[in-house]
């Protein structure tokens, strides 16, 4: 191959990768951190907060950067016993701790403290998909902990959310269903014919379910039930991939998961 060829071959090659770059956005994003550990006079007990998530600093988009951002400014500050949204992580703080405060003098003798715990993370941020995990662990006092997942997905393409209805065909869900629901029987270990509900689990009428909260990872998806969602709390949160080789028939043409398909 001559120099003049070769020099032809690398700038095709350099607009092509530009080409992809363009046609799959990047989300830029820095970390962040709030934390605070306050503790009440003459207690050993302390109130730890820890809030750990990203900022969207997208310059090419800054309606979709402060759409990302608010959607995780009001997980990161919603209140944990009603619905609601703190106004700033001092008013959480604040009324955290006043709440502690309380407890502490009407029962002195309290031998623990609070603690609450958020982080969001970026799962998966590759061709056009930009997805994160919301997670929180609070101990407000009770038997133990609680703790909670979601994901969120994104197109980069269109900045939107991306629902399970937009991924899958039309009528496409009961069999995806029917496919999940085989792979759950399988890692639980029961029988095709077994009860869900006898066996442990919480479906509505024994009938196997998909729930909405989904990760889109480059193999398959990912979904996740809480603790609580779907069998008790000593069994804890259960995790279900489906990976795309056993749905692939089930995408829709137009479809995010096109590009991770082989």
């Amino acid at each position: 191959m001559t120099k003049k060829n070769i020099v032809t071959l690398v700038i095709i090659l350099f607009l092509f990768a530009c080409g992809k770059k363009d046609e799959f956005p990047s989300v830029n994003y820095t970390d962040d951190q709030q934390k605070a550990t306050l503790k009440v006079e003459g207690h050993e007990g302390a109130v730890d907060i820890k809030l750990n998530s990203i900022n969207i600093v997208n310059p090419t988009d800054s309606i979709f950067a402060a759409r990302l951002n608010s959607e995780i400014d009001s997980f990161l500050l919603s209140k944990y016993y009603i619905n609601g949204t703190f106004k700033s992580f001092d008013e959480l703080k604040d009324t955290l701790y006043q709440e502690y405060k309380d407890l502490v003098t009407e029962f002195p003798d309290v031998p623990y403290g609070y603690s609450l715990e958020r982080e969001v993370k970026v799962e998966t941020d590759t061709l056009g998909i930009f997805s994160i995990s919301k997670f929180e662990m609070t101990f407000l006092g009770g038997a133990h902990p609680n703790s909670t997942l979601f994901y969120s997905n994104y197109s980069t393409t269109n900045n939107s959310v991306i629902t399970l209805e937009e991924l899958i065909i039309d009528n496409g869900i009961e069999k995806l269903t029917q496919i999940a629901e085989q792979i759950f029987r399988k890692e639980k270990q029961l029988v095709s014919d077994a009860d869900l509900n006898e066996a442990g689990y919480w479906f509505e009428n024994g009938q196997f379910r998909l729930n909405d909260n989904f990760l889109i990872q480059k193999e398959g998806l990912l979904f996740y039930y809480n603790n609580y969602e779907i069998t008790a709390y000593a069994v804890g949160p259960t995790e279900l991939f489906i990976p795309y080789n056993d749905f692939n028939n089930l995408i829709k043409e137009d479809s995010p998961l096109r590009v991770f398909l082989h």
